[in-house]
């Protein structure tokens, strides 16, 4: 993540007169979860002790070879190792929309996610793409306008099917009626 902003801050100078467009895709949080401040110390005890799954991608009753880490064997440890990615892509985040505030006028700003993560709901761990269920297909959809008001959570449902719509808005454009999904609001 840390490259990743740094790159993403580098071209919004050069780019630094809107209009412009820029698509940030961070591989954090993933597999296997080593992030650089990681969290030292996991109390192994008393928590689901699973097998590592040699040769086996898919994560059904156990971790998925390429994501075991060595001297970690419970779900609960990998979950905490988990969370420490999500702490470590934040900061990031938070470092991107700053410096992108910094340049100006601050830029609309949509995050999103591809997938979620399986934390053993329907048998499956820390893979996704094996399922449908919640933990892998429920994903974050967080929007900040160009003009933000006030932070609020939009209590109707909204789907990944709003991206389109709500970016074509932002450039003055109208979405064809056939397409799905809704612009969200535009201003805060």
């Amino acid at each position: 993540a840390h490259s990743t902003t740094d790159s993403a801050l580098a071209w919004a100078q050069v780019a630094a007169n809107p209009p412009w467009f820029m698509w940030v895709h961070y591989q954090d949080p993933h597999g296997p979860y080593e992030p650089p401040d990681a969290s030292t110390a996991y109390d192994e005890k008393g928590g689901t002790r699973l097998p590592v799954l040699e040769n086996d991608h898919s994560g059904l009753g156990g971790i998925p070879s390429y994501q075991a880490l060595p001297g970690l064997f419970t779900r609960e440890a990998y979950e905490r190792r988990y969370a420490d990615e999500i702490r470590y892509l934040d900061s990031h985040l938070k470092r991107l929309v700053e410096g992108l505030d910094a340049l100006g006028d601050p830029p609309a700003v949509l995050l999103t996610a591809d997938h979620g993560e399986a934390f053993g709901d329907d048998g499956y761990y820390f893979a996704h793409g094996h399922s449908v269920a919640l933990d892998q297909i429920r994903v974050p959809l967080l929007w900040r306008p160009a003009e933000p008001g006030a932070p609020a959570v939009e209590r109707t449902a909204v789907s990944l099917l709003d991206i389109a719509p709500t970016l074509l808005q932002v450039a003055g454009l109208e979405a064809p009626e056939a397409w799905p999904g809704r612009p969200l609001p535009v201003s805060g």
